[in-house]
């Protein structure tokens, strides 16, 4: 039986998405940025290895290559883009995780800057997807203008990253900001 795959991280990032939602409906203003502040390193850790499963399975063919790291298909070797990703979103959690341990920054900034820095990793990285896959027996995703479902979804991110920027610099979220500094003596 064959199925249309490729619309995991699709299902993944909307579903989050509405969650996220959810969430900021449910949390009192001062509490919401700090638990994206946290969920977003988790998750992105979670996402590498799910990544790392990825490129095990070998699930992601790329473009034909000569890279040091790529894989062998028939017909040549290609960039595996569950390596790839893997390996932006573990660049991303070692960065957030330095920022958030030596730098005290407004609630929500964080998550925002993960967040930001995975939807233009993510873009980038669909541009090296095959797609000249019905050559080695598999299907390649489909291209709407050029572009994959995938970066369309991403295209939001950098605009929701500012949004998170510009409600972290409202003066209530300022003074949560500072009234959790002052009550964390160890964080500086």
């Amino acid at each position: 039986m064959e199925t249309r795959g490729g619309y995991t991280s699709l299902g993944m990032f909307l579903g989050t998405a509405v969650a996220l939602a959810g969430l900021s409906y449910a949390c009192a203003p001062a509490l919401r940025w700090r638990y994206l502040d946290v969920w977003v390193p988790a998750a992105v850790l979670g996402g590498s290895v799910v990544r790392v499963g990825c490129f095990l399975g070998h699930h992601h063919a790329g473009r034909l290559t000569t890279m040091p790291l790529s894989v062998a298909y028939p017909g040549g070797a290609r960039y595996d883009l569950g390596l790839g990703e893997a390996l932006l979103l573990l660049a991303i959690f070692v960065g957030v995780s330095i920022v958030a341990k030596h730098r005290r920054e407004r609630p929500g900034r964080i998550a925002a800057a993960g967040i930001f820095t995975y939807a233009l990793g993510r873009f980038i990285i669909e541009f090296l997807r095959a797609d000249d896959l019905e050559l080695i027996g598999r299907r390649s995703d489909p291209r709407y203008g050029g572009l994959t479902l995938v970066q369309y979804d991403r295209r939001g991110c950098p605009g929701w990253g500012c949004l998170v920027v510009a409600k972290t610099s409202k003066s209530a979220d300022r003074a949560a900001w500072q009234l959790t500094a002052s009550a964390n003596p160890h964080r500086r």
